[in-house]
């Protein structure tokens, strides 16, 4: 029997993305929904109400927007993954001067988001029968982790193994370090024991996905854009230097433990496939700030992966 996967990753609070994702199963005639981390946007965009009842957006460069104006600019940056508020001047000034206020007013938006989400998801899956199957990454706040465990549209994989399909799915949200330093990142030795852990209860490696949200180091999948210590893009010969970022720990459990398939996410420039061993990796890649859903379809038969193609829309 045939069971086709749509695997999504970093989509990044972008609201343009989720609905097409919510979209995928009738349209690419998937059983499965998979969201492979990083689902939370990064940004906040103030628009700071003027005297006269307009607003100004320094983020934007305009000094003088209609309310109307801003509603259109809110859908429109949604759809590219960050959040907003309208806040007064004296609000503003406050957030300014206040680190926690603003951590907090983050949150606030963030998880207003993702229960939007998770409301539109159960009124567009239930009469389907599907679920998505979500982990976080590390870029997600460990706040949203309770938000998606609630969520009866969804089913949090993180750090356990899940039957999907009569496939044992072990997955893993966490990565190898970063320039950004967010908020799910561990050194190798400690992400090496959070695998482990996390493939702990695999009982057959022949049928087995592993649904990291890190790439495997030193494959076609982890490459991205080498940076300087003040995180600037390295050019070298007018052309940008590159680097793998992947995770050493990632690789080395793929090499030993060999499951049938690897499932990525994390580097957004490093959308293809390769192989550990006999393992093979895939990364759908993202443009989640264009409002671009990358996917990777994946077809599962008798214990095998018998075709995968990567989409985009």
């Amino acid at each position: 029997m045939r069971t086709r996967i749509f695997y999504v990753a970093d989509i990044h609070g972008s609201d343009r993305c989720f609905r097409k994702l919510l979209n995928a199963a009738k349209f690419y005639d998937a059983q499965v929904l998979m969201i492979g981390g990083d689902l939370t946007g990064k940004m906040v965009v103030p628009f700071v109400e003027n005297p006269d009842g307009t607003y100004r957006s320094d983020w934007l460069e305009k000094k003088r927007l209609k309310p109307a104006e801003v509603a259109e600019y809110e859908t429109h940056l949604a759809d590219g993954g960050l959040y907003t508020v309208r806040v007064g001047a004296r609000e503003m000034e406050d957030l300014d001067g206040d680190p926690k206020r603003v951590y907090a007013l983050f949150n606030e938006r963030m998880q207003e988001r993702l229960r939007a989400w998770i409301a539109l998801a159960e009124e567009r899956l239930r009469p389907q029968g599907l679920k998505l199957y979500v982990i976080p990454g590390n870029d997600d706040r460990f706040e949203i982790d309770d938000e998606v465990k609630r969520a009866e549209s969804m089913v949090y994989c993180e750090g356990q193994v899940v039957d999907i399909a009569g496939y044992e799915v072990a997955s893993c949200g966490f990565t190898n370090p970063t320039p950004w330093h967010t908020p799910r990142e561990l050194r190798e030795e400690d992400l090496a024991k959070k695998l482990d852990a996390a493939t702990r209860g695999v009982s057959r490696l022949d049928r087995a996905i592993f649904n990291f949200h890190c790439p495997p180091v030193d494959t076609a999948i982890d490459v991205a854009p080498k940076l300087t210590p003040d995180l600037k893009v390295v050019a070298r010969a007018g052309t940008v230097a590159t680097q793998h970022v992947g995770s050493s720990s990632v690789r080395e459990l793929l090499a030993a433990r060999q499951p049938m398939l690897g499932l990525h996410g994390h580097i957004h420039e490093s959308r293809g496939e390769d192989r550990v061993g006999r393992t093979l990796v895939l990364n759908p890649g993202s443009e989640y700030n264009q409002g671009i859903l990358h996917g990777v379809l994946v077809d599962l038969e008798d214990g095998k992966v018998v075709r995968h193609q990567f989409t985009m829309g």
